[in-house]
């Protein structure tokens, strides 16, 4: 049982005490209104629990963005390989020549990375239009199905002016050039010697300004006859099982 005592004014003005019991009443502590922090501030305080659980997994999120965004980018940093061209043309080829410069251009048909190759090596064959004797070599492994003369890549390279699309059967020229990655590119002198061997993209996927498209600029101009090399961006052209053999091993 608790007491209340209320003072209240009579009819007459007279100050009035009322004494009035209150049973079975419990005493309850004042509160701060529900959903605000107690010390005042304006943020509701089921946000501030959730917080605790959201603010890790932002972190973890953030993390894993951060990670993909490096894996991307060391991906399409990281140049293929070569089994090294031969210095001079290579008698079995072949490719036809002329008494031009000869421009080639190894590419897998299934590589989306190439796609940038074919458009930076279109704009070296539209620069140097009749400079050069250009050829795009697509692989075709045996028993390869249609897909591999139908994709999209070897449409776009049929599209380029004054260039000659050829299909290297189970690979044997890139076997006989030292081509090992999707996107490698030779230059060859007229009188046989080799000038240029690399890529013409500064990474997978990418066009513009490059070393490759530098250096075969330099050579064609007439400004640089030694041999230069840039890195090759793109898909291997052998699987990792069956590598390419070296050029030197079909010199005999």
């Amino acid at each position: 049982m608790s007491l209340l005592y209320v003072a209240a004014t009579g009819a007459k003005g007279h100050r009035l005490n009322i004494k009035m019991q209150i049973d079975n009443v419990p005493m309850i502590a004042p509160r701060e209104p529900a959903g605000w922090l107690s010390n005042g501030s304006e943020v509701p305080r089921r946000w501030s629990e959730r917080l605790w659980v959201t603010a890790p997994l932002l972190a973890l999120w953030g993390v894993a963005v951060a990670f993909g965004w490096y894996a991307i980018g060391s991906y399409g940093a990281k140049a293929g390989g070569s089994s090294g061209p031969p210095e001079s043309w290579p008698a079995q080829s072949q490719v036809h020549r002329t008494d031009r410069f000869t421009l080639l251009l190894f590419l897998h048909p299934m590589c989306p990375c190439s796609k940038a190759s074919l458009a930076q090596f279109s704009k070296l064959v539209a620069e140097f239009h009749g400079e050069v004797n250009p050829h795009v070599l697509f692989i075709l492994p045996v028993g390869a199905d249609d897909t591999w003369q139908t994709s999209g890549l070897y449409k776009q390279a049929l599209e380029i002016q004054d260039v000659t699309v050829d299909v290297d059967v189970d690979r044997q020229e890139a076997k006989l050039f030292g081509a090992t990655t999707s996107g490698g590119c030779l230059l060859f002198a007229p009188n046989g010697k080799l000038l240029f061997e690399g890529g013409l993209t500064i990474g997978r996927g990418y066009e513009g300004t490059s070393e490759g498209l530098h250096a075969i600029g330099a050579a064609l101009k007439g400004q640089d006859d030694k041999r230069t090399t840039a890195p090759v961006f793109g898909c291997p052209l052998f699987e990792p099982e069956t590598p390419s053999p070296t050029a030197a091993a079909f010199s005999d």
